[in-house]
């Protein structure tokens, strides 16, 4: 872990975040399994405006072929996977106003980047 423990405490629905980040480790528990170097790591950091949150792996990286499609719903290339993990996590973030950013080696590893606003726009409901 690479805390940056100067991050400013933002607005976010906790368990919406928690779910996606839980997502994306317990992917890279999965695809690193087979794996002889296992490793996983989190960084938080502040850059441009958002609050960062980068978790990297040595799995054995996302095929070329496979790489545009991970985000759709219901594609996976688990056995027992439903394919909605990643779509939801993407939206769910896309929904606090962030982005969901993957880049990934093959052979390598891979890292999903999620960036939280460190200020919300507050939405005016229309009356």
């Amino acid at each position: 872990k690479e805390l940056d423990k100067s991050l400013p405490v933002i607005q976010f629905d906790p368990d919406k975040v928690e779910q996606v980040l839980l997502n994306i480790i317990q992917n890279a528990a999965h695809f690193m399994e087979k794996r002889s170097i296992r490793q996983l790591t989190i960084k938080t950091y502040n850059e441009d405006g958002y609050a960062k949150i980068s978790i990297s792996d040595t799995g054995p990286g996302i095929p070329r072929e496979n790489r545009n499609k991970i985000f759709e719903p219901f594609f996976t290339t688990k056995a027992k996977g439903t394919g909605l993990g990643l779509s939801i996590s993407k939206n769910i973030i896309e929904l606090h106003g962030g982005e969901f950013e993957v880049s990934s080696e093959e052979n390598i590893g891979t890292t999903f980047i999620v960036s939280l606003p460190l200020e919300r726009e507050e939405k005016k409901e229309e009356e």
